[in-house]
């Protein structure tokens, strides 16, 4: 998961994957990067969550972005988002178990935040991808997660984390898209909502292109 601030709401139950891929989502917004260009804001009611869809075209390789979201430790390098701690808990072949901290400036008066997640990666003819989802508790990883809590006793665990980066070729390039339902836990204002919904998804997508722009430019 990258880091967002994003609506929070009351719901319990998680979307699932599946329920993201067949979601009818409708358009919110849109807005325009000067090196990504056009990045185009859905929305989609999932179990009672808010979820959210951008997508943007670019010339990056969807394996080059693809190498680059399956390794959250480097999320502190080229995220905008202040991801000040990240570690890689378990891997195999396909699955990345990890957990990032995302501190929140403090004149914000909203508390840090941290997931324990599991992620799949995705390589099919149709397209490339990373799923993740949050791990109950820390799932296997209680050790590191109990740890993390003692080390971080007043940040917030989201109740609800899911979400995928989908990478497609197309005649135009390589078609992103970012899909995310998650509950941050606690509540915010509808207004500071909004306007975070509509600045940090896009920055995680403009983010990362930028980032494979830099990789493959050398």
């Amino acid at each position: 998961m990258l880091a967002l601030i994003v609506f929070a709401t009351f719901a319990v139950a998680s979307p699932t994957h599946a329920d993201l891929a067949s979601a009818s989502w409708t358009p919110l917004d849109e807005s325009e990067h000067d090196v990504v260009g056009k990045m185009p804001l859905h929305q989609a009611t999932l179990k009672g969550i808010d979820c959210y869809q951008v997508s943007a075209t670019t010339p990056v390789a969807g394996e080059t972005l693809l190498e680059i979201v399956i390794d959250p430790r480097k999320a502190m390098n080229w995220s905008s988002a202040e991801i000040s701690e990240a570690e890689i808990l378990g891997r195999t072949s396909d699955t990345v178990d990890y957990y990032q901290h995302l501190r929140v400036p403090g004149w914000t008066m909203v508390a840090d935040r941290f997931w324990f997640s599991h992620g799949r990666i995705e390589r099919t003819d149709a397209q490339l991808g990373w799923h993740y989802q949050k791990l109950e508790q820390g799932g296997d990883y209680k050790e590191a997660y109990q740890a993390h809590r003692a080390k971080h006793p007043k940040a917030v665990e989201p109740p609800v984390s899911v979400g995928s980066w989908t990478f497609r070729s197309s005649d135009a390039g390589t078609l992103v898209v970012y899909r995310v339902c998650t509950d941050v836990g606690g509540t915010l204002p509808g207004p500071v909502q909004r306007m975070a919904t509509r600045s940090t998804l896009p920055n995680s997508v403009s983010d990362l292109i930028l980032e494979g722009l830099r990789q493959e430019r050398g």
